[in-house]
């Protein structure tokens, strides 16, 4: 009996171990996001379905997007705020100790908007299911400058126009980096991206040190400073954002938006993240009465305002201070 006890304890410790091994190798919670239009084809399930060998638990949370405007404005406030209240439910219930990563699956103005929301524990992990896969820390995004040798440089580079209110910031970090042409005139434009001679460059966002790869955090960083930035010069007009970049850095971006989202060493700054202590500009206290985020339309070729926030002002009244300024 003695002997029988001692291997049925052996064998419990053995397999202890063993699942103990097992979930050393894996990752915490992945957060799978998908906010897409019904018609939009799904091209990660074979990614999702590796994900579920690495990940201990995979959360996945999705709702369709109608991006049919509506008197001209797509209107995704109530999918955007419903993931967004689940996310955080979801989060509050999870075992932080295990680790977090989240996989946006989302439309881009719709991921900025919704990260803008996120409070996401310390060392969360983004996983882009895009051509090339890669996964990198958050928290890489929004650090000082630092040199990452084998990686380009994002410049920034404004254009004046013709227009007299309205600044212009797209994000170019793709490869097809160009845009559409605005319905409309702006005062001025800053494209974020490789740009020479005035044209954005095809590039590759990636992880992986290569003489034509821009890193994720490196994209996230310079888009949210541009934002930032006109933010900060426009006083009373709107900040119209475009992008054609990955899917995290649209997250990212969004993520960097907030204050809240600093890192500890800057917690009580005064500084509502336009980088001036005290500033008390108004777009940059509450941006999202600024932002005029336009959404692609694949089909038509065009860009479309879209309506994500409850805390975003009516795009058409934006629409309407750009147009009268014509």
């Amino acid at each position: 009996m003695w002997i029988a006890g001692s291997a049925v304890s052996l064998l419990l410790l053995l397999a202890t171990r063993s699942w103990e091994r097992r979930l050393d190798d894996k990752a915490g919670t992945l957060y799978y996001l998908r906010l897409l239009a019904p018609w939009m084809p799904n091209w990660h399930e074979g990614s999702l379905r590796t994900a579920e060998q690495e990940y201990l638990r995979i959360q996945p949370l999705s709702r369709d997007l109608d991006v049919s405007p509506t008197d001209g404005v797509i209107d995704v406030r109530v999918p955007v705020a419903s993931v967004s209240d689940k996310l955080e439910e979801r989060l509050a219930a999870d075992d932080r100790a295990t680790g977090v990563a989240v996989a946006p699956d989302i439309l881009a103005p719709a991921a900025y908007a919704l990260a803008s929301k996120a409070v996401l524990p310390r060392g969360s992990r983004l996983l882009d299911f895009g051509n090339p896969e890669f996964a990198w820390q958050l928290g890489e995004a929004g650090k000082p400058p630092e040199s990452r040798p084998g990686f380009l440089d994002v410049t920034p580079v404004r254009s004046e126009f013709d227009g007299r209110a309205g600044i212009h910031v797209h994000a170019a970090l793709t490869g097809e980096p160009d845009f559409a042409p605005l319905p409309l005139r702006v005062q001025t434009r800053t494209v974020v991206g490789v740009v020479r001679d005035g044209v954005p460059q095809k590039v590759t966002v990636s992880t992986t040190p290569h003489q034509g790869h821009v890193h994720p955090a490196v994209a996230a960083t310079a888009w949210n400073e541009a934002v930032r930035a006109a933010l900060h010069e426009s006083r009373d007009t709107p900040v119209v954002i475009t992008s054609r970049v990955p899917k995290t850095v649209s997250f990212a971006a969004g993520y960097l938006l907030s204050p809240a989202h600093r890192r500890p060493g800057t917690a009580r700054s005064l500084d509502p993240g336009c980088g001036l202590e005290g500033c008390s500009n108004d777009a940059c206290l509450h941006p999202w009465r600024y932002l005029l985020p336009l959404n692609y339309n694949q089909r038509s070729g065009t860009w479309e305002p879209i309506w994500l926030l409850s805390e975003q002002r009516d795009p058409r009244e934006l629409l309407a201070l750009l147009e009268a300024a014509q």
